[in-house]
């Protein structure tokens, strides 16, 4: 109806104000790498480089483990090769080691990291390292071994947005970035267009807004990110797409980001707890070929570092 639909606008509206009040002008996001020395961490700080823009901050974040058994990179090699790769990319870093406790794994060690350093975006390489080399992307996820426990269950207690970055990962031209946001109206998407359009997307970028469905034949929504594409004069596209017939709608997200070209899958994500991602989400996370980010709603994050601010810090 015609009330309806005013009511979305204005939450649409509502939503675009309050996160604009969170992304403070001038204030640089800062990007946190988790690296190990593997050729997969090196493709996750070029793709942070690609992505971050020039006033935003870097963070080279490493874990050592003193209780492995497994020969461990040491921290003059970090520092060695990922100064040459910020070099390379004309961007300035800084490292921080953290060192795992013996009842803690990988992750929580990593965590403790990025509470500290308050980041907005936690990178990563979406497979796990084994004595082999890589460990298969769907087995990384549903195991949560070493880093991957960032994917499934810390992603919604971790104060700060996720990006993961695959070996299957195409090369990223910096001077056309393709993103594409896949929403389903929520305001936590709404919240990562808002983020996308302040603060990430920049001039001569693509960014096209996905809503794929198996069950609405049309929508109207869709209109608003139209307008505020054109508003921002941002290079936009509205895409509507239904499933196909013994299709799935993470089908037609991956699908589409094949036929983009796409360097980026965009999903918002809200709320905190230790509840794992919606499965559509979670699918197109496991399945698409591009780095894959994971915003979480700025005031969400706000909310929460507030909160984790009056705990003791045993307890963070």
């Amino acid at each position: 109806t015609a009330k309806s639909m005013w009511q979305k606008v204005q939450n649409f509206v509502s939503v675009f104000q309050q996160v604009d009040t969170y992304l403070v002008n001038g204030k640089p996001l800062l990007y946190g790498i988790g690296v190990d020395g593997s050729a997969l961490s090196k493709k996750t700080f070029k793709t942070a480089c690609l992505m971050a823009a020039q006033a935003d901050r870097l963070y080279v974040m490493y874990v050592d483990d003193p209780h492995s058994k497994k020969p461990m990179i040491g921290k003059s090699s970090i520092e060695r090769d990922f100064s040459l790769l910020a070099h390379e990319a004309k961007k300035e870093v800084v490292f921080y080691f953290e060192t795992k406790g013996p009842d803690e794994s990988l992750c929580e060690a990593l965590m403790r990291l990025v509470d500290r350093l308050a980041l907005d975006f936690v990178c990563l390489g979406a497979y796990g390292t084994s004595a082999e080399g890589e460990v298969e992307m769907k087995d990384f996820l549903s195991r949560g071994s070493n880093f991957g426990k960032v994917s499934d269950e810390s992603l919604r207690s971790t104060p700060a947005s996720l990006v993961l970055v695959k070996t299957t990962t195409f090369e990223i031209d910096p001077e056309k970035r393709v993103w594409v946001l896949a929403t389903d109206h929520s305001p936590a998407a709404q919240a990562a267009f808002a983020l996308l359009l302040r603060r990430m997307v920049k001039k001569g970028d693509e960014l096209h807004i996905l809503y794929a469905s198996d069950v609405v034949s049309h929508t109207t929504i869709l209109e608003m990110y139209d307008l505020e594409m054109k508003a921002a004069q941002v290079n936009g596209k509205i895409v509507f797409l239904q499933a196909e017939a013994g299709s799935s709608v993470i089908a037609t997200i991956t699908g589409y980001t094949q036929t983009a070209g796409a360097d980026f899958l965009v999903i918002g994500c809200s709320g905190f707890g230790n509840s794992k991602l919606g499965s559509v989400s979670m699918g197109a996370l496991r399945t698409a070929r591009c780095a894959t980010v994971i915003i979480k709603d700025p005031r969400d994050v706000a909310v929460e570092r507030e909160e984790r601010a009056k705990l003791p810090s045993s307890s963070h």
